[in-house]
């Protein structure tokens, strides 16, 4: 499950920018907590983690902890955010999103090439600092590729070439991700174009949101006071001309 910034929905519509995150956990956090302790069960079996996950995700904590010799984070950091902030803020252009990739990617190697030169793991103000550069990094090839993938205006994002929003070919979410190599790949994702009306009871909303989400609408029914300002906003985040 995810909520807030991470999320396909929020009060707000479907993960726009400048989404109010404290409200859409106060609200979404509180349905998801509430929807995960059905199938969850107190002294549960817990599935075994993935070895091989975890033995990569260390080995990458570990080199970059003994890392030594290469880029300070604060030498590549600077210019990874010019590249993003230049190439794919609010407008875009086909020639500025791939010059901002050409300056991502030129960055590629400084990157996997972050120092620490501090192996302590006490107060490492310089390991987190490359972790989080990192992790960033990761993002922002994902977004790079997304943004230029979308040939729409949809929202936020909006694409001087392409000043329309296109419901026949983009009306949908994409999960992207990055291999070793910078390649992005995705898969689409379905909205969820039904909205309901304002006269429902709460109840009768409840019971038509489980029609949709199964065992959703049960789990809030009996939280009727929690739910009573939600239908609104819920009917209108799930609106198809709200989808942004």
């Amino acid at each position: 499950m995810a909520i807030g910034e991470a999320a396909c929905v929020s009060v707000h519509g479907a993960n726009r920018l400048g989404t109010n995150s404290l409200l859409d956990l106060i609200v979404f956090g509180r349905a998801a907590a509430l929807r995960a302790g059905g199938p969850i069960k107190p002294r549960s079996h817990v599935r075994e983690a993935n070895s091989r996950s975890q033995e990569a995700a260390l080995a990458r904590f570990d080199r970059t902890r003994r890392s030594n010799g290469g880029n300070r984070t604060g030498e590549i950091r600077p210019p990874m955010q010019e590249a993003m902030q230049s190439g794919f803020g609010v407008f875009r252009r086909d020639d500025s999103l791939r010059e901002g990739l050409k300056k991502l990617e030129g960055l590629r190697d400084p990157l996997e090439r972050v120092t620490v030169d501090n192996p302590s793991l006490m107060w490492n103000v310089a390991l987190v600092s490359a972790l989080e550069l990192a992790n960033l990094a990761e993002q922002a090839v994902v977004i790079a590729h997304s943004a230029g993938n979308r040939t729409e205006s949809r929202g936020a994002p909006a694409r001087e070439d392409y000043p329309k929003r296109d419901d026949q070919n983009w009306l949908k979410h994409t999960v992207a991700w990055k291999d070793q190599d910078w390649n992005a790949a995705y898969v689409a994702v379905s909205v969820l174009q039904k909205c309901f009306p304002q006269e429902l009871t709460t109840n009768a909303w409840l019971s038509k949101l489980g029609e949709i989400i199964p065992s959703y609408g049960a789990n809030l029914i009996e939280d009727a006071a929690f739910t009573r300002p939600l239908r609104a906003e819920t009917a209108k985040a799930l609106a198809i001309e709200n989808v942004s």
